[in-house]
């Protein structure tokens, strides 16, 4: 969440407003009339931005760049106070597009079914995730995630 952050500089904040609910955040960021557009005016931009976890959307960091969002959302742009974006290792899975926009992510439905330990830095870990939860990270061409 944006207030776990170690001390962020917020570059720019928006609201959706009525006449903009419905839209996904990567064509939403680059509109003229959205705070957001003059930090990230293209498509690559948006979608730098979300991998480097530097926007939050009702503060918890936005994941998918094909988010909708809906109206009252609040979308911030931030940055470290060191010159670079935000990263993280532990992202907080933001919430789901159908979901009611009342800030945090649920992710009490998401939990460890199994463990196995193959050795040094080989670990397996089997994972109930609901339908709609979205994953976060990169995965190795191995996974099941990727075939």
């Amino acid at each position: 969440a944006l207030a776990e952050l170690d001390n962020p500089t917020i570059v720019a904040r928006g609201t959706v407003t009525s006449d903009l609910a419905g839209s996904r955040i990567r064509w939403l960021c680059r509109q003229k009339a959205f705070p957001l557009s003059r930090h990230v005016p293209s498509k690559k931009r948006v979608d730098d931005a979300v991998k480097r976890g530097s926007i939050f959307v009702n503060e918890v960091v936005c994941v998918d760049t094909a988010r909708i969002l809906n109206a009252g959302d609040t979308v911030t742009l931030v940055e470290e106070s060191g010159g670079g974006t935000q990263t993280s290792n532990t992202i907080a899975v933001a919430q789901q597009d159908d979901a009611p926009s009342s800030g945090g992510a649920d992710n009490s439905r998401v939990r460890l079914v199994e463990s196995f330990d193959f050795g040094p830095g080989t670990t397996l870990r089997v994972m109930f995730k609901p339908v709609g939860v979205r994953c976060v990270g990169s995965f190795s061409e191995d996974t099941l995630e990727m075939q």
